[in-house]
């Protein structure tokens, strides 16, 4: 029991962990809600099953999955920032531009990838491995360009937007960088997926935003901070601690339709703990 668990919280937690990366952008940097996340996971399978389906080499198909992703972000941002458009409306309506794209894309509901090569079959290697390799090479370059002037003008800007203009640096810039960044990532997260899974549905990306936002919560909940440092590493932990969590309860015996109560009640206990702590050292 104890391996399978393991086993399916480094493969799923992995995968997940890559969009949560992206979501961190997001929802801890800049403290924006984008649903784009939800179409643009989706669009990141689709693309990876129509081209590996092609004849493209599996690790080819990223490039053109996060192109794609970033594409979504830019337009969020656009409606957000030139249009006016409420940060929560622009992603909903992105969310569902993209919901038809998707389909669009692949023609039908579903693409099935059970007779192609992918990443996993070619590299030889374990799937929770090479998934793994993904996640801590993506953080180790996300830790590096928060690091970064821009990367320190982004996390500014969700204190202090009218100091970072004062620097001559527009809202525009700002929202759609972290959110081009952050589509992207979640549209390779959603190729790795595609890839994983042998298949691509298009109801996949339902609830990736909140997937990773229970992961970016947890984690933050166990290493507190804002530096870039320990952003990173909460999504990490955050991403293999929820896949534990999940993987006993399912262990345990809750059905898989108890499955997105699971997420809600460890999203309200693990903001509950923040709170709890954040009072507490108020009082000490």
């Amino acid at each position: 029991m104890i391996e399978v668990v393991l086993r399916t919280t480094l493969e799923t937690g992995s995968a997940y962990g890559i969009a949560a990366l992206g979501v961190l952008m997001t929802f801890a940097v800049i403290e924006f809600y984008d649903l784009t996340v939800d179409g643009s996971f989706t669009l990141g399978g689709a693309i990876a099953a129509l081209l590996i389906t092609a004849g493209w080499h599996p690790a080819l198909v990223f490039l053109p999955a996060m192109v794609a992703g970033a594409a979504s972000g830019a337009a969020t941002a656009l409606l957000h920032v030139r249009f006016g458009v409420d940060r929560l409306l622009s992603g909903i309506l992105m969310m569902f531009v993209l919901y038809t794209v998707n389909l669009r894309l692949m023609g039908r509901s579903n693409l099935s990838l059970l007779n192609a090569q992918t990443i996993f079959s070619l590299s030889g290697l374990s799937a929770w491995l090479v998934l793994l390799g993904f996640l801590l090479v993506l953080a180790g370059l996300m830790f590096l360009f928060l690091r970064t002037e821009i990367g320190t003008l982004l996390r500014a800007y969700a204190r202090s937007p009218r100091f970072v203009a004062s620097l001559g640096v527009s809202s525009w810039t700002v929202v759609a960088l972290a959110l081009v960044i952050s589509n992207a990532l979640v549209a390779m997260a959603g190729s790795l997926i595609a890839q994983l899974q042998r298949y691509t549905d298009i109801g996949m990306g339902e609830g990736t935003l909140i997937f990773s936002l229970a992961a970016v919560i947890i984690g933050k909940a166990i290493v507190p901070g804002n530096t870039p440092g320990r952003l990173v590493a909460a999504v990490a932990v955050g991403s293999l601690g929820y896949q534990v969590l999940v993987s006993l309860g399912l262990r345990a015996g809750l059905a898989a339709t108890d499955f997105k109560l699971l997420t809600a009640v460890l999203i309200i206990s693990f903001i509950s703990l923040g709170a709890l702590r954040r009072r507490w050292s108020a009082q000490g």
